[in-house]
């Protein structure tokens, strides 16, 4: 799945590099029915123009090139997205296994979904790269996709807000990443099944709030590897991580993952605050320590230790170990969490290292 994403990203910042500013438009909306194609729309719709999606099943995939688009449908689970009948390359995918139902490449104005339900794309469910205005995902149902529900990389201004994201072992529900200042919105999504419910890599600068993370391997993972943007700066406040014990077998570079709630790899300055964290119990053995929180070095990964992390005023419940910490990094701090087991064992007496 990793070769797959890779690939799509490489392709985008080809395409990327023909962008050109845009004179003044006045925006127009248009509708298109199904039976009708959207992409044919969304080539002669220019930047700031909405695409309203009338009720009913569209068979398609749809590459934005250049141009923030705004695509609304009639409603989660009204307006449905499924794979186009025939495969076409385009500057966003060149084999079938890239495929996904909405993305955009280096929009000039803010891109937009929402209000719809995509399904069964072997890509993504929407994917915005080098959206340096603005993308935004909302009240978006994202069914079994084989890599991601929605996604951004190298954007700015990334809002991911009330939506469903249910997978069969992709990816990723959501994910941030590749993003030195996302400025990142992520709140009140259902994040399902996945191998990460939520995944910020190699990211800074973002909010991940009142969300359900549910059934995944791993229910939030914030990582540094070896890419060129340090990850960090995130808080987690206020979400609700429950029983994500799926196993995933290893897929390298991914290790094999099971029994994880929150998960800090090597990131900096990251803020756990306010949580609910319960019943996390592996499945099977995975790379990280079953537990309800962890917090790790990601040297294995090309990145570093952890630095500046706050774990505060959490609830733990049911977990095989509350908390793990491999004892490697600094400034890492345990206060006023609700916790009966961890790893050093004084964390739940409140510790600063």
């Amino acid at each position: 799945m990793l070769v797959a994403l890779i690939a799509v990203l490489g392709l985008m910042a080809v395409s990327a590099g023909a962008a050109s500013a845009t004179g003044k438009h006045r925006s127009r909306t248009w509708e298109v029915k199904p039976g009708h194609s959207i992409q044919k729309v969304a080539d002669k719709a220019k930047s700031g123009d909405t695409i309203k999606l009338k009720r009913g099943v569209f068979h398609d995939a749809v590459c934005v090139n250049h141009k923030g688009l705004t695509f609304v449908g009639a409603g989660q689970g009204k307006t449905v997205i499924k794979p186009p009948k025939k495969f076409k390359k385009t500057v966003c995918w060149q084999t079938e296994a890239e495929v996904s139902a909405f993305a955009f490449n280096a929009p000039d104005r803010k891109a937009k979904v929402s209000n719809l339900t995509t399904v069964d794309h072997p890509g993504f469910g929407v994917i915005a790269f080098q959206a340096k205005h603005g993308v935004e995902v909302s009240h978006h149902t994202g069914l079994r996709h084989d890599e991601y529900g929605a996604a951004a990389f190298e954007s700015k201004g990334i809002v991911f807000t009330h939506n469903t994201e249910i997978g069969d072992g992709g990816e990723a529900g959501l994910y941030v990443g590749d993003t030195a200042n996302a400025k990142a919105y992520v709140a009140d999504n259902v994040m399902k099944g996945w191998t990460f419910g939520m995944l910020m890599r190699d990211s800074r600068n973002g909010l991940l709030k009142d969300n359900l993370m549910k059934a995944n391997c791993v229910g939030a993972l914030v990582l540094d590897t070896a890419e060129k943007v340090k990850g960090g700066d995130w808080a987690l406040v206020d979400n609700k991580v429950r029983d994500n014990n799926r196993f995933c077998p290893a897929h390298p570079p991914v290790p094999k993952l099971s029994g994880n709630g929150i998960v800090v790899a090597g990131a900096d300055h990251v803020l756990v605050k306010e949580n609910k964290i319960t019943g996390h119990k592996a499945s099977r053995q995975g790379e990280f320590r079953s537990s309800g929180l962890a917090v790790v070095t990601s040297k294995k990964f090309g990145g570093g230790d952890p630095a500046y992390v706050k774990v505060v005023d959490n609830k733990f419940k049911k977990n095989r170990l509350d908390i793990y910490w491999d004892r490697k990094g600094r400034h890492i701090e345990f206060k006023d969490n609700d916790c009966k087991t961890s790893d050093p064992r004084s964390i739940c007496k409140d510790s600063r290292y």
